[in-house]
Protein backbone atom coordinates (compact mmCIF):
# COMPACT_ATOMS: atom_id res chain seq x y z
CA UNK A 1 0.00 0.00 0.00
CA UNK A 2 2.55 2.36 0.56
CA UNK A 3 4.80 1.26 -2.64
CA UNK A 4 1.06 2.06 -4.44
CA UNK A 5 0.86 5.35 -2.89
CA UNK A 6 4.23 6.17 -3.31
CA UNK A 7 4.03 5.29 -7.16
CA UNK A 8 0.66 7.78 -7.29
CA UNK A 9 2.61 10.77 -6.03
CA UNK A 10 5.51 10.18 -8.67
CA UNK A 11 2.95 10.51 -11.65
CA UNK A 12 1.32 13.30 -10.17
CA UNK A 13 4.93 15.26 -9.93
CA UNK A 14 5.66 13.75 -13.25
CA UNK A 15 2.42 15.33 -15.00
CA UNK A 16 3.33 18.15 -17.31
CA UNK A 17 2.01 21.53 -16.50
CA UNK A 18 0.86 23.47 -19.77
CA UNK A 19 0.03 27.54 -19.60
CA UNK A 20 -1.78 29.43 -22.35
CA UNK A 21 -0.51 32.90 -23.41
CA UNK A 22 -2.30 35.13 -24.66
CA UNK A 23 -0.58 37.45 -26.82
CA UNK A 24 -2.93 41.06 -28.10
CA UNK A 25 -1.36 42.42 -31.19
CA UNK A 26 -2.50 46.66 -31.17
CA UNK A 27 -2.00 49.79 -32.72
CA UNK A 28 -0.99 52.30 -29.63
CA UNK A 29 -3.54 52.63 -26.41
CA UNK A 30 -6.67 52.53 -28.98
CA UNK A 31 -5.38 51.11 -31.91
CA UNK A 32 -5.40 53.24 -35.32
CA UNK A 33 -9.47 53.55 -36.46
CA UNK A 34 -10.03 56.85 -34.73
CA UNK A 35 -7.66 58.23 -37.55
CA UNK A 36 -10.29 57.24 -40.58
CA UNK A 37 -12.66 57.98 -38.23
CA UNK A 38 -11.48 61.41 -37.87
CA UNK A 39 -10.61 61.95 -41.01
CA UNK A 40 -13.98 61.19 -42.75
CA UNK A 41 -15.53 63.87 -39.96
CA UNK A 42 -12.72 66.45 -41.29
CA UNK A 43 -14.02 65.63 -44.87
CA UNK A 44 -17.71 65.93 -44.14
CA UNK A 45 -17.31 69.50 -42.10
CA UNK A 46 -15.63 70.42 -45.28
CA UNK A 47 -18.03 69.66 -47.23
CA UNK A 48 -20.39 71.33 -45.14
CA UNK A 49 -19.02 74.51 -45.08
CA UNK A 50 -18.48 74.28 -48.74
CA UNK A 51 -22.20 73.92 -48.75
CA UNK A 52 -22.96 76.58 -46.63
CA UNK A 53 -20.40 79.18 -48.72
CA UNK A 54 -22.01 78.24 -52.16
CA UNK A 55 -25.53 78.96 -50.85
CA UNK A 56 -24.67 82.12 -49.23
CA UNK A 57 -23.24 83.28 -52.86
CA UNK A 58 -25.66 82.36 -55.04
CA UNK A 59 -29.24 84.15 -55.36
CA UNK A 60 -32.65 82.23 -55.45
CA UNK A 61 -32.81 82.22 -59.55
CA UNK A 62 -29.61 80.60 -59.70
CA UNK A 63 -30.38 78.27 -57.18
CA UNK A 64 -33.32 77.11 -59.21
CA UNK A 65 -31.37 76.87 -62.11
CA UNK A 66 -28.97 74.14 -60.22
CA UNK A 67 -31.91 72.52 -58.89
CA UNK A 68 -33.43 72.50 -62.06
CA UNK A 69 -29.77 70.61 -63.46
CA UNK A 70 -30.26 67.73 -60.82
CA UNK A 71 -34.44 67.65 -61.33
CA UNK A 72 -35.36 68.13 -64.35
CA UNK A 73 -39.27 69.53 -64.55
CA UNK A 74 -39.71 71.00 -68.15
CA UNK A 75 -39.31 69.33 -71.67
CA UNK A 76 -36.37 69.84 -73.67
CA UNK A 77 -33.53 68.44 -75.99
CA UNK A 78 -33.09 64.82 -76.60
CA UNK A 79 -29.35 65.73 -75.79
CA UNK A 80 -30.10 66.53 -72.16
CA UNK A 81 -29.25 64.71 -68.49
CA UNK A 82 -32.93 64.41 -68.28
CA UNK A 83 -33.61 61.89 -71.42
CA UNK A 84 -35.67 62.82 -73.71
CA UNK A 85 -38.51 65.25 -73.11
CA UNK A 86 -36.59 66.87 -70.02
CA UNK A 87 -34.84 70.17 -69.51
CA UNK A 88 -31.21 70.42 -68.86
CA UNK A 89 -30.95 73.03 -66.71
CA UNK A 90 -27.16 74.82 -66.17
CA UNK A 91 -25.48 76.29 -62.94
CA UNK A 92 -25.29 80.31 -63.59
CA UNK A 93 -23.89 83.18 -61.70
CA UNK A 94 -25.89 86.63 -62.63
CA UNK A 95 -23.78 89.26 -63.07
CA UNK A 96 -24.15 91.18 -59.99
CA UNK A 97 -23.49 88.43 -57.34
CA UNK A 98 -20.47 86.94 -59.15
CA UNK A 99 -18.21 84.71 -56.69
CA UNK A 100 -15.36 86.47 -57.96
CA UNK A 101 -16.07 90.00 -56.63
CA UNK A 102 -15.80 88.75 -53.05
CA UNK A 103 -19.05 89.94 -52.26
CA UNK A 104 -21.01 86.72 -51.80
CA UNK A 105 -24.86 87.05 -52.17
CA UNK A 106 -25.03 90.71 -50.99
CA UNK A 107 -25.57 92.29 -54.42
CA UNK A 108 -23.65 95.85 -55.31
CA UNK A 109 -24.05 98.97 -52.77
CA UNK A 110 -27.04 100.91 -52.82
CA UNK A 111 -27.08 104.27 -55.33
CA UNK A 112 -27.79 106.36 -52.05
CA UNK A 113 -24.30 105.23 -51.24
CA UNK A 114 -22.27 105.89 -54.38
CA UNK A 115 -23.82 109.52 -54.14
CA UNK A 116 -22.89 110.07 -50.67
CA UNK A 117 -19.74 108.91 -51.28
CA UNK A 118 -19.36 111.44 -54.76
CA UNK A 119 -20.78 113.71 -52.28
CA UNK A 120 -18.37 113.91 -49.49
CA UNK A 121 -15.41 116.06 -50.91
CA UNK A 122 -11.57 115.68 -50.91
CA UNK A 123 -11.48 113.97 -47.99
CA UNK A 124 -13.00 110.93 -48.92
CA UNK A 125 -10.99 110.45 -52.59
CA UNK A 126 -8.21 110.35 -50.78
CA UNK A 127 -8.60 106.74 -50.22
CA UNK A 128 -9.63 106.34 -53.37
CA UNK A 129 -6.20 107.57 -55.20
CA UNK A 130 -4.16 105.73 -52.57
CA UNK A 131 -6.16 102.16 -53.74
CA UNK A 132 -5.09 103.14 -57.71
CA UNK A 133 -1.91 104.00 -56.68
CA UNK A 134 -1.35 100.69 -54.98
CA UNK A 135 -3.06 98.40 -57.70
CA UNK A 136 -0.20 100.66 -60.32
CA UNK A 137 2.31 98.75 -58.10
CA UNK A 138 1.04 95.64 -57.71
CA UNK A 139 0.63 95.32 -61.36
CA UNK A 140 3.90 96.77 -62.04
CA UNK A 141 5.41 94.03 -60.02
CA UNK A 142 3.32 91.17 -61.30
CA UNK A 143 3.45 92.07 -65.05
CA UNK A 144 1.62 90.23 -67.39
CA UNK A 145 0.61 87.79 -65.34
CA UNK A 146 -1.35 89.57 -63.70
CA UNK A 147 -3.12 91.69 -66.59
CA UNK A 148 -3.66 87.75 -68.48
CA UNK A 149 -5.85 86.89 -65.03
CA UNK A 150 -7.61 89.64 -64.86
CA UNK A 151 -8.83 89.35 -68.65
CA UNK A 152 -9.39 85.28 -67.98
CA UNK A 153 -12.09 87.03 -64.80
CA UNK A 154 -13.40 89.07 -67.03
CA UNK A 155 -14.49 86.77 -70.17
CA UNK A 156 -15.78 84.22 -66.90
CA UNK A 157 -17.91 86.78 -65.65
CA UNK A 158 -19.07 87.87 -69.20
CA UNK A 159 -19.84 83.86 -70.28
CA UNK A 160 -21.76 83.44 -66.91
CA UNK A 161 -23.97 86.56 -67.45
CA UNK A 162 -24.93 85.66 -70.97
CA UNK A 163 -25.63 81.80 -69.81
CA UNK A 164 -27.59 83.84 -66.43
CA UNK A 165 -29.76 85.92 -69.99
CA UNK A 166 -30.73 82.64 -71.97
CA UNK A 167 -31.64 81.07 -68.50
CA UNK A 168 -34.00 83.87 -67.70
CA UNK A 169 -35.33 83.74 -71.62
CA UNK A 170 -35.64 79.77 -71.52
CA UNK A 171 -37.86 80.26 -68.45
CA UNK A 172 -39.74 83.14 -70.28
CA UNK A 173 -40.21 81.02 -73.49
CA UNK A 174 -42.52 78.33 -71.50
CA UNK A 175 -44.04 80.41 -69.39
CA UNK A 176 -45.33 82.36 -72.24
CA UNK A 177 -46.33 78.81 -73.99
CA UNK A 178 -47.92 77.98 -71.03
CA UNK A 179 -50.14 80.95 -70.57
CA UNK A 180 -50.70 80.62 -74.19
CA UNK A 181 -51.81 76.87 -74.34
CA UNK A 182 -52.97 75.55 -71.19
CA UNK A 183 -53.69 72.13 -72.41
CA UNK A 184 -49.69 71.34 -72.74
CA UNK A 185 -50.33 70.16 -76.52
CA UNK A 186 -47.21 73.25 -77.61
CA UNK A 187 -45.36 72.26 -75.06
CA UNK A 188 -45.27 68.81 -75.97
CA UNK A 189 -43.28 70.28 -79.59
CA UNK A 190 -40.58 72.16 -77.72
CA UNK A 191 -37.09 70.72 -76.96
CA UNK A 192 -34.30 73.30 -75.65
CA UNK A 193 -30.90 73.20 -74.81
CA UNK A 194 -28.47 75.69 -73.21
CA UNK A 195 -24.64 75.34 -75.03
CA UNK A 196 -21.46 76.93 -75.47
CA UNK A 197 -23.47 77.90 -78.87
CA UNK A 198 -26.02 79.53 -76.99
CA UNK A 199 -30.15 78.81 -76.39
CA UNK A 200 -30.69 76.21 -79.09
CA UNK A 201 -35.16 75.62 -79.60
CA UNK A 202 -36.42 72.89 -81.78
CA UNK A 203 -39.87 72.42 -82.59
CA UNK A 204 -40.10 69.19 -83.58
CA UNK A 205 -42.84 67.08 -85.19
CA UNK A 206 -45.03 64.48 -83.20
CA UNK A 207 -46.54 61.45 -84.38
CA UNK A 208 -49.82 62.09 -85.57
CA UNK A 209 -49.53 65.84 -84.97
CA UNK A 210 -47.02 66.87 -88.24
CA UNK A 211 -46.33 70.73 -87.74
CA UNK A 212 -46.59 71.15 -91.92
CA UNK A 213 -48.17 69.33 -94.11
CA UNK A 214 -46.44 66.80 -95.97
CA UNK A 215 -43.92 67.49 -98.79
CA UNK A 216 -44.93 71.26 -98.20
CA UNK A 217 -43.26 73.81 -96.43
CA UNK A 218 -46.54 75.78 -94.92
CA UNK A 219 -46.91 75.69 -91.24
CA UNK A 220 -49.46 74.55 -89.90
CA UNK A 221 -51.69 76.19 -87.19
CA UNK A 222 -50.10 74.61 -84.41
CA UNK A 223 -46.65 75.57 -85.97
CA UNK A 224 -47.35 79.27 -86.58
CA UNK A 225 -48.61 79.34 -82.71
CA UNK A 226 -45.53 78.10 -81.27
CA UNK A 227 -43.47 80.08 -83.22
CA UNK A 228 -45.35 83.34 -82.99
CA UNK A 229 -45.23 82.74 -78.89
CA UNK A 230 -41.72 81.84 -78.99
CA UNK A 231 -40.90 84.85 -81.73
CA UNK A 232 -42.91 87.30 -79.02
CA UNK A 233 -39.97 86.19 -76.47
CA UNK A 234 -36.99 86.36 -79.00
CA UNK A 235 -37.73 90.16 -80.31
CA UNK A 236 -36.98 91.43 -76.35
CA UNK A 237 -33.20 90.00 -76.67
CA UNK A 238 -30.27 91.53 -79.21
CA UNK A 239 -28.93 87.78 -79.75
CA UNK A 240 -28.32 87.15 -83.23
CA UNK A 241 -30.07 84.16 -84.55
CA UNK A 242 -29.47 81.41 -86.69
CA UNK A 243 -32.28 79.15 -88.41
CA UNK A 244 -32.38 75.58 -89.55
CA UNK A 245 -34.39 73.30 -91.37
CA UNK A 246 -34.96 69.17 -91.00
CA UNK A 247 -36.74 66.59 -92.66
CA UNK A 248 -36.67 62.68 -91.64
CA UNK A 249 -34.75 60.44 -94.85
CA UNK A 250 -38.41 59.90 -96.47
CA UNK A 251 -36.97 60.36 -100.18
CA UNK A 252 -39.87 62.63 -103.10
CA UNK A 253 -41.21 60.43 -105.83
CA UNK A 254 -39.07 59.36 -108.97
CA UNK A 255 -38.23 62.24 -111.24
CA UNK A 256 -38.92 65.18 -108.68
CA UNK A 257 -36.98 67.74 -108.44
CA UNK A 258 -37.32 69.27 -105.66
CA UNK A 259 -35.60 66.85 -102.63
CA UNK A 260 -35.53 67.46 -98.93
CA UNK A 261 -32.86 69.87 -98.81
CA UNK A 262 -34.91 72.87 -100.42
CA UNK A 263 -37.71 70.94 -98.58
CA UNK A 264 -35.75 71.75 -95.32
CA UNK A 265 -34.54 75.33 -96.44
CA UNK A 266 -37.94 76.68 -97.59
CA UNK A 267 -39.46 75.51 -94.35
CA UNK A 268 -36.54 77.47 -92.16
CA UNK A 269 -37.53 80.77 -94.52
CA UNK A 270 -41.01 79.95 -93.45
CA UNK A 271 -40.23 80.14 -89.45
CA UNK A 272 -38.15 83.53 -90.27
CA UNK A 273 -40.95 84.94 -91.85
CA UNK A 274 -43.22 84.50 -88.57
CA UNK A 275 -40.63 86.00 -86.80
CA UNK A 276 -40.16 88.90 -88.55
CA UNK A 277 -44.20 88.93 -87.85
CA UNK A 278 -43.83 88.55 -84.48
CA UNK A 279 -41.43 91.78 -84.50
CA UNK A 280 -37.79 90.13 -84.75
CA UNK A 281 -36.04 92.59 -86.65
CA UNK A 282 -34.39 90.84 -89.91
CA UNK A 283 -30.86 92.07 -88.94
CA UNK A 284 -30.22 89.34 -86.92
CA UNK A 285 -30.89 86.37 -88.75
CA UNK A 286 -26.98 86.02 -89.89
CA UNK A 287 -27.99 81.80 -90.83
CA UNK A 288 -31.06 80.46 -92.70
CA UNK A 289 -30.53 76.89 -93.59
CA UNK A 290 -31.92 73.39 -95.19
CA UNK A 291 -29.94 70.52 -93.61
CA UNK A 292 -32.61 67.98 -95.30
CA UNK A 293 -32.05 64.39 -93.01
CA UNK A 294 -28.19 64.89 -92.54
CA UNK A 295 -28.37 65.89 -88.94
CA UNK A 296 -31.03 63.43 -87.34
CA UNK A 297 -32.32 63.93 -84.16
CA UNK A 298 -32.80 60.25 -83.39
CA UNK A 299 -31.08 57.35 -84.29
CA UNK A 300 -33.81 56.00 -86.62
CA UNK A 301 -33.74 58.54 -89.68
CA UNK A 302 -37.33 57.67 -90.98
CA UNK A 303 -38.92 58.90 -87.20
CA UNK A 304 -41.18 61.91 -87.07
CA UNK A 305 -38.87 63.40 -84.73
CA UNK A 306 -36.28 64.18 -87.26
CA UNK A 307 -38.58 67.10 -88.47
CA UNK A 308 -38.16 70.08 -86.77
CA UNK A 309 -37.12 73.82 -86.92
CA UNK A 310 -34.00 74.39 -85.35
CA UNK A 311 -33.49 77.86 -83.95
CA UNK A 312 -30.42 79.24 -82.37
CA UNK A 313 -30.01 82.29 -80.21
CA UNK A 314 -26.07 82.79 -80.21
CA UNK A 315 -24.16 84.08 -77.43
Amino acid sequence: MRDNASTADNGAQLRPIIKKKKVINGGGHHGGAWKVAYADFVTAMMAFFLLMWLLNATTEDQRKGIADYFDPSVPVSRTSAGGDSMFKGSSVFSEEHLTQNGRGGLGSDEPGEHKARKDTGKEDQEPQTQKKSEAEASEAVQGPQSNKGQTEAEAEAQTAAQTAALVNLKREIIDAIQNADSTGELLRHLWMEISDAGLTIEIVDMEGEPLFATGEATPSTKMRALLQVVGSSVKLVSNQIEIAGHTDARPFGPGSTYTNWELSADRAQSARRVFEAAGVTSTRFVSIAGRADSDPALDDRFASQNRRIEITLLR
